[in-house]
């Protein structure tokens, strides 16, 4: 009815037009698409960096404590040494001047104090102590860290590289 009042080339016109939104409206739906598509391989690719940046970053990480800790063990074990080598030498010394015990413990004694200021020696050992807890015994002596034991190990590094 209304249809057949136009002229052709106004039912023409108007069916291009119908034809020209239509591919519009497809073309704007295919665009939306791939946008959505794109922001979601965007987001994974951009999620999956991080992850991969993350890992990296953790990794470096730990190898860097890593090493802080085995630095930090090497020089316990270099003390350790240190202090075994010392005593032996003091051993030494005792047998060939024919010291007794007390004067080799009270050398001993005094020579740890002087090498680790923050280090109580006692002659018993601590009360209470369970079988988890660590004692360090040397040669009958038993060394008792005070506050801070970080402290005592960087006192002890001090002192083997002042030796």
């Amino acid at each position: 009815m209304l249809f057949s009042r136009f002229s052709i080339q106004w039912k023409i016109t108007l069916l291009a037009g119908l034809c020209l939104l239509a591919i519009v409206a497809v073309l704007v739906s295919a665009s939306m698409t791939q946008a959505s598509r794109s922001a979601v391989l965007v987001k994974q690719s951009s999620s999956q960096m991080l992850e991969e940046s993350a890992q990296l970053r953790m990794e470096a990480r730990g190898e860097s404590q890593a090493l802080h800790i085995r630095r930090y063990f090497m020089d316990a074990y270099q003390y350790g040494r240190g202090a075994a080598s010392q005593v032996l030498f003091i051993r030494e010394q005792a047998e060939k001047r024919f010291l007794d015990a007390f004067d080799l413990r009270e050398d001993l004694s005094r020579q740890i104090r002087s090498a680790l200021g923050s280090v109580d020696v006692s002659a018993e050992p601590q009360q209470g102590c369970s079988e988890g807890q660590h004692r360090l015994e040397m040669t009958g002596l038993f060394l008792k860290t005070r506050s801070n034991p970080p402290v005592m190990l960087q006192f002890a590094e001090q002192a083997l590289h002042d030796v």
